[in-house]
């Protein structure tokens, strides 16, 4: 978006004379595709906190490459430390009621073996569509006894045990390939 509004130029030189943050492979991958070095890497949104505890923010601007959902937590974090925070989405993730509900019914019914849950934010709407419509409980209830429930890695399936689902299996490394296999291992093992 930076190229076809041309501003890739002035966001790489101000990437370059600041402080970049890559959290998770996604992000480091495409830093080093453009070029970039001499970031620092971390795989959660506590592990950027953790980096920034040493850095005067006050006065200072931030741009936050939001996926999908909003991080409220980081971005309180932040303006309380002085920070001006600028949100940047890659994309906003749409709610589909009637898929949900669909989805939901289909978990109910035992109609899926097995469920793989690429986000944590997924983990949140379901969760929240299954509190809305009261079946919260028997969800939970079904994916700890019933379905298989996989996540991409450790910040899905911990959004997971949030929601009180305790039987996760997931990859050591976050890759959806990985969590792929897992999930053939799982089923050929029985």
């Amino acid at each position: 978006r930076a190229k076809v509004g041309g501003l890739y130029k002035t966001l790489v030189e101000g990437m370059k004379g600041g402080l970049v943050i890559a959290r998770g492979y996604k992000a480091r991958a495409e830093l080093i595709r453009q070029g970039l070095s001499g970031f620092l890497t971390v795989e959660s949104t506590e592990g950027v906190k953790d980096v920034l505890k040493g850095v005067e923010l006050g006065g200072g601007g931030v741009l936050v490459q939001l996926y999908g959902e909003d991080l409220p937590s980081l971005e309180s974090w932040l303006t309380e430390r002085g920070a001006r925070v600028y949100k940047v989405w890659t994309y906003r993730y749409v709610e589909n009621v009637e898929r949900m509900q669909s989805f939901l019914e289909k978990i109910l019914q035992g109609f899926y073996h097995g469920v793989l849950f690429t986000s944590a934010y997924q983990v949140s709407y379901l969760f929240k569509r299954a509190k809305d419509m009261g079946l919260h409980r028997e969800v939970v209830r079904s994916m700890n006894r019933e379905v298989f429930v996989f996540a991409v890695g450790r910040t899905t399936a911990k959004r997971l045990f949030e929601n009180g689902v305790l039987r996760v299996h997931y990859p050591e490394r976050e890759r959806l390939s990985q969590a792929i296999r897992e999930l053939q291992r799982v089923f050929e093992d029985g």
